[in-house]
């Protein structure tokens, strides 16, 4: 037994507190837990663990004891005391905490029942018995004293409840120093999990109403340098009630001409964590907000950026946001079977934007996402030519978004304009696309494996951060001169597509490699490779090409061609590719299979190509620079073009047709000086005849039988041929 004449009340808590909230008033039923802080904020006194930390149950009794206001305690640790005939409170644990009990000789009552720090960390906090969660109350504090509860007392995980609790946040933004833009509502702790019920009962976190230009709900302090680490959402709907807040909308030839002060760049994401490690989000909903719903990045410390690291988000969906659904501008990434739809989506679905050459941003994985931008449109911002307010501006707004946009070093040219390899590791495995587009510029190292991308046609003409290629790679600057990018791969595309640019178009880069898919539909080329090595092969590709058949010749054959090649980027190999064009007549677009005005700096193999219905034949070489074989209309016309030396022979088993288009059918037969140039035929294995000119210039004509001359050949020093043949059968076999 111990007694306890005075305590004082914690001036400032440490977090290594454990206090009672309850009614006692009320038959000591139990209202609410709290630890920490929150004890202090809840007016109730705290005791120093450090002074009884004998046994957790000694500590809770004077925890107990404080809250009465005085008397005498006993503890147990098991249990009531079988035989006391005194009065006293006393504690035995279960599974949630520990319970006080008041004895009055030989009766016995609970009095009130309270958590302790290791049944938190089993259990967490409930959220609902701190904060009310009924829509109407402001739960900002309460939230936020959840939260640093956890952090101090490393209880880690916050319980939300079910989707019968709506917790409304509101009040003033946190904001950096020296800076204007509003970021949460919240500032986030390390080491905590925001969890709901579960996936089919989540409950909400919306936005007040009433901003002017509002920020987000959750941020870091990511301006004083120091990483948070472990936050985790899950089972949760992050609102940001867009509909009931205003804001200086952007628009205009400069993307500020818009409203006095408007920043299209606006800030009111859902999540904010600049400079975090290991943030993970899981089946939780990020909707209606002006900004992004996950929004991640760094801190720049003089010239080298901070940036954020290990990003996983997966299962969640991304609906009605102004300007991305996750910013993705971090190393390490994982996004895993997220959806997105609805309005906006200004910059993109899913971004990675680095500004500076001196960044690494490396390492991002995104696996079955579905983009559905049927639902929804683009935002009036995305039109500069009109201001985002104006009637112009809403009715040019479209379906068409992207779903994926890397975009590095848009602002600084490259030293050299070599790329420096920072920025890249990409791969996006089996996206499925719908009203939706890829694009990648700066980043190399890319793979692209089974995207499935659907799209009608939409006029891009005036609209800002969008094209009408399905998928689009190259430099993020000085396209014409950029080296370096090295590796851009996609897999067993499925396009389907009546957009204005190419299905697949890649610039610069030294290995592409495109195969074992489809094309069908666009308005321009099936695939158009710039200055860029590697191979397509296995491709089939239909029903592309310009709307029109007039103009430029050259333009509309590169426009209209299955695949169109400029340029070298290294060795390239065009193969086993399937063009066809199943329209008929005037309403046939397609010109040719491959249209290729590249020059013989590189070698540019086209190999196995059938062009079944084309306008103008089965490949254009413009410079007469590829080596070609095995191009057929369908109708197994082989054409063999070899312009390129070959130091092995050639055997062809079958037909041999020469063509000449353009005029004259020129074959010339070219040996080295100081020998002889032969033209044989061969009947089984025996020789027939000869056509040869010897090293001193001597045409002869040499007739054989089975491979025994039969006579005297004819020749001419001049190189003419003249005089009689040996015999008349032999003249005759000669004629034949």
């Amino acid at each position: 037994m111990a007694k306890i004449t005075q305590l004082e009340r914690l001036a400032n808590p440490t977090g290594d507190e454990l206090a009672v909230v309850a009614d006692m008033a009320d038959g000591g039923k139990t209202k609410g837990i709290a630890v920490g802080p929150l004890a202090m904020a809840a007016a109730m006194p705290a005791v120093e663990l450090a002074e009884t930390a004998r046994d957790g149950a000694e500590a809770a009794a004077l925890a107990a004891f404080v809250a009465m206001g005085d008397g005498v305690y006993d503890s147990v640790e098991d249990g009531i005391v079988g035989a006391d005939d005194g009065e006293g409170f006393y504690v035995r644990g279960n599974d949630s905490g520990l319970e006080l009990w008041i004895r009055d000789g030989a009766t016995a009552r609970l009095y009130v029942a309270f958590a302790t720090r290791s049944s938190l960390r089993n259990n967490g906090i409930n959220l609902w018995e701190i904060a009310k969660g009924d829509g109407v109350t402001n739960d900002t504090d309460a939230i936020a004293e959840a939260i640093d509860t956890a952090a101090s007392w490393k209880v880690g995980r916050i319980n939300c409840g079910s989707d019968r609790y709506t917790y409304k946040m509101g009040g003033d933004f946190h904001r950096s120093p020296n800076s204007d833009f509003n970021r949460g509502l919240v500032e986030l702790r390390s080491s905590i999990a925001l969890v709901g019920a579960a996936p089919g009962s989540r409950p909400t976190f919306k936005m007040a109403g009433g901003y002017y230009n509002p920020g987000g709900l959750f941020s870091d302090r990511f301006w004083e340098g120091s990483f948070i680490e472990g936050v985790h959402f899950e089972n949760l709907i992050l609102d940001g009630n867009i509909a009931a807040q205003t804001w200086n909308a952007s628009g205009g030839t400069d993307l500020g001409g818009g409203d006095a002060g408007a920043d299209v760049f606006q800030h009111s994401h859902l999540v904010a964590l600049l400079l975090a490690k290991k943030i993970s989000a899981r089946r939780c909903a990020f909707r209606n907000a002006r900004g992004d719903g996950i929004t991640t990045g760094g801190r720049r410390d003089g010239v080298v950026y901070d940036f954020a690291r290990d990003l996983l988000v997966e299962y969640n969906d991304f609906e009605n946001l102004f300007r991305q659904g996750v910013n993705a501008a971090t190393n390490v990434v994982r996004l895993i079977g997220n959806r997105y739809s609805g309005d906006g989506f200004w910059v993109g679905a899913v971004t990675l934007e680095v500004g500076e050459i001196v960044d690494v941003v490396q390492d991002f994985w995104a696996a079955y996402e579905q983009f559905d931008f049927r639902i929804g449109v683009s935002p009036p911002e995305r039109t500069p030519k009109w201001r985002a307010t104006s009637a112009e501006a809403a009715a040019r707004r479209i379906h068409l978004r992207r779903a994926y946009a890397a975009s590095g070093n848009f602002y600084t040219s490259y030293p050299d304009f070599k790329f420096p390899g920072k920025l890249g590791r990409l791969s996006l495995v089996h996206p499925k696309i719908w009203q939706g587009t890829i694009d990648c510029f700066g980043f190399d190292r890319v793979h692209i494996d089974q995207p499935q991308i659907e799209n009608v046609y939409e006029d891009t003409t005036d609209h800002f951060l969008i094209g009408p290629n399905s998928i689009h790679a190259g430099p993020a600057r000085d396209a014409d001169r950029v080296t370096g990018l090295a590796d851009f791969i996609v897999s067993k595309p499925i396009i389907r597509s009546d957009l204005g640019g190419p299905g697949i178009h890649v610039s610069r880069f030294e290995r592409v490699n495109i195969g074992g898919g489809s094309i069908v539909g666009g308005r321009d080329a099936g695939i158009r490779l710039e200055s860029c090595g590697g191979s397509v092969t296995d491709m089939h590709i239909q029903d592309v090409g310009r709307l029109t058949v007039g103009g430029d010749a050259a333009i509309r054959d590169a426009s209209s061609s299955a695949i169109t090649v400029f340029g070298t980027g290294g060795d390239l190999t065009i193969a086993d590719i399937r063009a066809k064009d199943t329209r008929v007549g005037d309403a046939r677009r397609m010109t040719q299979a491959v249209y290729a005005n590249v020059s013989t700096e590189t070698l540019t193999r086209i190999r196995d190509v059938t062009g079944r219905n084309m306008i103008s034949g089965v490949v254009k070489d413009v410079n007469n620079s590829t080596m070609t074989t095995g191009a057929s209309d369908g109708e197994r016309k082989l054409r063999f073009n070899s312009p390129i030396e070959m130091n092995g022979g050639l055997k062809v088993d079958g037909p041999i047709e020469f063509v000449s288009s353009d005029g004259d059918l020129n074959i010339t037969l070219r040996a080295a000086l100081g020998t002889n140039t032969k033209l044989s035929f061969i009947k089984g294995i025996g020789l027939e005849a000869q056509i040869a000119q010897l090293a001193d210039g001597t045409l002869q004509v040499n007739i054989f039988e089975n491979g025994i001359a039969t006579g005297s050949p004819t020749s001419s020093a001049s190189g003419r041929m003249s005089g009689q043949l040996c015999s008349t059968a032999t003249s005759s076999r000669l004629a034949s």
